[in-house]
């Protein structure tokens, strides 16, 4: 399902680098982590089965085909991945689906299962609260987002953020990785090798991330100690 890839890039920390969001930035920076992305392989003509999204999902065939245009030509709305959380909810198994996607077993991942459930539902409420304007056409937001990275006033990312009680940096998160997941869907909808679709989502989150500090170059340091010492955990196999 897409929404676990946004999951996947989700759990990796993508920050706005910008003068403007670290103004609300609440708390201190965390470090970035690599982005996972699950294997989708060549979804090709099931694609809407393999999201979950084909019979019984309460869609009907047009919304389904229409949904499917739009996720291939990289043009997915929010409003359809407003969609994709509601059916998991709905079907009550968000964390069955998620296990899935790539983050393995064991109490490390049961833990960043729950987390990525909460932040599904923290990122659906953002599109709740949305301007019809920005809601029907993301581009705005997310060319905000970049223009935000060379000092831009973050206008619209400012009154999402306050319409959905959080930060212009949380929001922009959340509009950063969507932008990264409308990529990936395309990718992958065209049957493009994985490994090189996470390549290129890597080194494009990469890009979107401020310079660490040298606290940050320590606590990722103690991450990545701490992770090659486990078995199981977020992107394991």
């Amino acid at each position: 399902m897409l929404s676990c890839a946004l999951l996947s890039l989700g759990l990796a920390t993508a920050r706005l680098p910008s003068n403007a969001l670290a103004a609300h930035r609440r708390g201190p920076l965390r470090p970035p982590c690599t982005m996972q992305m699950p294997n989708f392989g060549n979804l090709g003509s099931k694609l809407m089965e393999q999201m979950g999204l084909g019979e019984g999902s309460g869609l009907t065939k047009e919304e389904s085909e229409a949904m499917e245009a739009r996720l291939k030509t990289g043009e997915m709305s929010f409003d359809d991945f407003l969609k994709q959380v509601k059916v998991m909810q709905k079907a009550g198994n968000v964390q069955a689906m998620l296990k899935n996607g790539p983050f393995g077993s064991g109490p490390e991942a049961a833990a960043q299962l729950k987390e990525g459930e909460r932040k599904l539902s923290r990122y659906a409420s953002y599109v709740e609260v949305m301007e019809s304007e920005d809601r029907n056409n993301p581009s705005l937001l997310i060319e905000e987002a970049k223009l935000v990275r060379g000092g831009a006033p973050p206008n619209r990312l400012k009154k999402l953020a306050e319409a959905a009680g959080t930060s212009i940096d949380e929001v922009g998160q959340f509009v950063t990785e969507f932008a990264l997941l409308r990529k990936a869907a395309v990718a992958f909808a065209n049957g493009e090798d994985p490994n090189k679709v996470r390549a290129m989502m890597e080194e494009e989150q990469q890009a979107s991330r401020p310079p660490m500090n040298r606290q940050m170059r320590r606590q990722m340091a103690k991450k990545k100690k701490k992770a090659s010492s486990s078995s199981g955990g977020f992107g394991r196999r």
